[in-house]
């Protein structure tokens, strides 16, 4: 299959990246690891933090702010989750309606423009891109 940008990866700038490029009339692949519930994406994790720190920095109650300090790197983990598929699932469908295709699969690269997506529903397929965007 032929498509003017792979995205490897769906992080948040590998999205916007997808918007910008089907704007421009390009035909535009993501390929997508299978999802993990133990990966939350570096993404994810940063914006959990962020409003953690937020949230501190606007509360007025030591009780607050104290149940903020003892938040467990497990529920981190959670929030952060929470946040990508917050994120993910509205940015797929809007990528979906646009004519972005999605593959979930492991991605190795056969050439400077070949990437093979393995999956276990599909086995594996060819992806041939101008350009690839890690």
């Amino acid at each position: 299959m032929r498509f003017d940008l792979i995205i490897l990866g769906n992080e948040t700038s590998g999205l916007d990246a997808a918007l910008a490029a089907v704007q421009l009339h390009k035909r535009v692949a993501i390929v997508a690891p299978p999802k993990s519930d133990d990966v939350s994406s570096l993404d994810g994790l940063r914006e959990a933090a962020l409003l953690l720190s937020h949230v501190r920095h606007r509360e007025h109650s030591t009780d607050l702010i104290t149940a903020r300090r003892r938040l467990s790197i497990d529920q981190l983990r959670q929030l952060a989750r929470e946040v990508d598929a917050q994120k993910y699932a509205g940015r797929e469908t809007q990528l979906r309606e646009r004519g972005v295709e999605f593959f979930v699969g492991s991605a190795r690269f056969l050439g400077p423009h070949e990437v093979e997506v393995s999956s276990v529903a599909n086995g594996p397929q060819c992806l041939h891109g101008d350009k690839i965007l890690l």
